[in-house]
């Protein structure tokens, strides 16, 4: 249970540092750009709320791995989601990112999953 409420703890006052600090890193993340076929907000808004969510799930796993030191299929998890959030943090800060190499990253992510994921002996 506490592992819960440190995830949603660590990504509510990350969320909110982000909005709150919008001013402060919309230049890097082009908050301000409203054009684009999948803009659809009358204002700005950041595009780094995946942040929040990857900083309180990675903080909750790393303690219930601390505190039990058997969470070894959260930790995989969090290893094979590595490369997905890399890539989507990468494509929010500078736009570059083509929809071609985020599927890539994300195929990679899938493929740690199979290749790693623990065998069943039923």
């Amino acid at each position: 249970m506490s592992s819960l409420l440190i995830a949603f703890f660590v990504s509510f006052v990350c969320t909110i540092v982000v909005i709150r600090s919008q001013a402060l890193h919309q230049r890097f993340t082009a908050d301000l750009d409203l054009s684009g076929p999948q803009k659809f907000h009358k204002t700005a808004v950041p595009r780094i709320g995946g942040l929040g969510i990857a900083l309180g799930l990675t903080l909750a796993i790393l303690y219930h791995y601390n505190l039990q030191a058997v969470a070894n299929e959260e930790l995989f998890m969090l290893l094979c989601a590595a490369p997905v959030f890399a890539i989507g943090l990468l494509e929010d800060l500078t736009k570059k990112i083509s929809v071609r190499t985020r599927l890539i990253f994300t195929a990679l992510g899938a493929f740690l999953a199979i290749f790693w994921a623990p065998k069943s002996s039923a």
